[in-house]
């Protein structure tokens, strides 16, 4: 079996609207066969676009994309899948696909983080 932890390094273009090959084969790492709580070619495209916005910042380390959460009261293993940019020493990002678990409280949590914190789109 493929190591799912094999980072992919990719180098984010401004304005690309094509999925990089390095991301697209994360999130198929990261979702392997399973049918929910999985990321999507969007969250791809979502991912890249993060990546690309903040190419120039060498603060903003670690973005990560979720695939969705559940509630801590169900009792059976709920994984979900997880795309994560790391950056590079030498400034491309590496991306990783995997899977954790998926239980929050409430089943609420943000479901985009950079650097650990919740990420919002906002609209300008």
């Amino acid at each position: 079996m493929e190591n799912p932890f094999v980072r992919t390094p990719v180098v984010a273009e401004e304005g690309s609207k094509q999925l990089l090959p390095g991301i697209h084969a994360a999130i198929f790492r990261a979702n392997r066969n399973r049918r929910v709580r999985k990321v999507t070619i969007s969250d791809g495209i979502l991912l890249q676009r993060l990546m690309a916005e903040y190419q120039d910042d060498p603060d903003k380390v670690v973005i990560r994309v979720y695939g969705g959460f559940v509630a801590n009261s169900y009792k059976y293993p709920a994984p979900t899948s997880v795309l994560e940019a790391h950056r590079a020493e030498d400034g491309t990002w590496d991306v990783v696909g995997f899977e954790t678990e998926g239980k929050r409280s409430h089943g609420n949590g943000a479901l985009v983080t950079v650097n650990a914190r919740a990420w919002a789109e906002t609209k300008s």
